[in-house]
C-alpha cells in the first residue's frame, strides 16, 4: 500500500517522501531484482519450463567417461548459444537469434501492443551478441528484433511509478541501445522504413505522441504490407491520443486484400466504441 505522509505521498516500501505518484524511491529500487516485476501485466505467456532451463531433456547431464563437458549445438537454445560462442560461429549468428526471436513473438514491425518477453534466455541472448558487427541484411534483421526488445522495455519502464533519477537512466540506456541497433538497418532501404517507423513508436511511448504521430504519416507513401503495418501503428497511436475517427480513416485506406488480425482487431473497436 502507498503511505501518505499528511498530503505527500511516500515510498512504500521505507516511507521515505516522494514526488507524487513516485511509488519507490532510489534506494529501494537498488534492492530490486528487476524493478520491471512491478508492472503486473509483464508476462509471457508462451514461456515454459524448457526455455527457463528447468526440467529439459537437453540440460540433463548424464554420466560421461570425460572430464570436462562441452556444448553441442543442438536445436535446445540455451545450449546452442554457448556452442556459437564458444567455436566462434558468427556467421551462424543472424538466422540463429532473428529466428529465436521471431518465435519468442517479437516480429520486426513493433506496435506497442505486445507483451515484453521475459524468458531470461531473451536477455542473455542479446547481451552477448547486439555488440558483434556483421555487415550483412541478416544481421540487420536480427538486429532490429534485438532493437525491439530494448523498445519494449522503454514502454514498460515509461509506466512505472517509481524514482526519475532511476527511470531516466534506465530509459537512457535502452533507448540508445535500440537507436544503435536499428542504424544497422541503414544500408537496407527496406528494413530501414521499418526501423525508422518502430523508432517513432518509441518516441511515443516517450511521451512525443503527436510528433510520432506525424513522423509516421511521412513512410505512408507505397502501397505495399509495410505500409499498411505502418498505418496500423498511426492508428494506436491516434487511438491512444483519443483521436478514434482519424484512426478509423487511417484504417480504411487499408485494402480489404490485406489480411491482418490486428486491423481487424481495432476496426471492431472503434466501431463498438461510436
Amino acid at each position: 500500500m502507498h503511505h501518505w505522509l499528511g498530503f505527500q505521498l511516500a515510498c512504500a516500501s521505507c516511507g521515505k517522501e516522494t514526488k507524487t505518484g513516485v511509488l519507490f524511491c532510489a534506494g529501494c529500487l537498488t534492492g530490486l531484482k528487476d524493478p520491471l516485476d512491478l508492472l503486473p501485466r509483464l508476462i509471457d505467456p508462451t514461456a515454459d519450463a524448457r526455455l527457463h532451463k528447468v526440467q529439459s531433456v537437453s540440460m540433463r547431464i548424464f554420466p560421461t567417461n570425460g572430464p570436462t563437458l562441452s556444448f553441442g549445438a543442438g536445436l535446445d537454445a540455451p545450449l546452442r548459444l554457448p556452442a556459437l560462442m564458444e567455436h566462434e560461429r558468427i556467421a551462424a549468428f543472424p538466422s540463429f537469434i532473428d529466428d529465436y526471436l521471431a518465435g519468442a513473438g517479437v516480429g520486426l514491425h513493433l506496435f506497442g501492443d505486445e507483451l515484453l518477453p521475459r524468458r531470461p534466455f531473451v536477455w542473455e541472448l542479446i547481451k552477448q551478441t547486439e555488440g558483434v558487427e556483421i555487415a550483412s541484411e541478416a544481421w540487420a534483421r536480427a538486429s532490429l528484433r534485438m532493437a525491439n526488445v530494448h523498445i519494449l522495455l522503454v514502454r514498460a519502464a515509461s509506466r512505472l511509478a517509481i524514482d526519475e533519477s532511476w527511470q531516466t537512466s534506465f530509459l537512457r540506456s535502452h533507448t540508445g541501445s535500440a537507436l544503435s541497433l536499428c542504424a544497422r538497418s541503414k544500408e537496407y532501404p527496406k528494413l530501414d522504413r521499418i526501423a525508422a517507423s518502430n523508432l517513432q513508436m518509441m518516441n511515443a511511448f516517450l511521451g512525443n505522441l503527436e510528433e510520432a504521430i506525424a513522423e509516421l504519416s511521412k513512410f505512408e507513401a507505397e502501397a505495399d504490407n509495410d505500409s499498411y503495418q505502418i498505418i496500423i501503428k498511426k492508428a494506436l497511436l491516434l487511438m491512444r491520443a483519443e483521436k478514434n475517427d482519424l484512426a478509423m480513416e487511417a484504417l480504411q485506406r487499408i485494402p480489404s486484400a490485406f489480411e491482418d488480425l490486428r486491423a481487424k482487431r481495432l476496426k471492431t473497436r472503434l466501431e463498438a466504441s461510436r
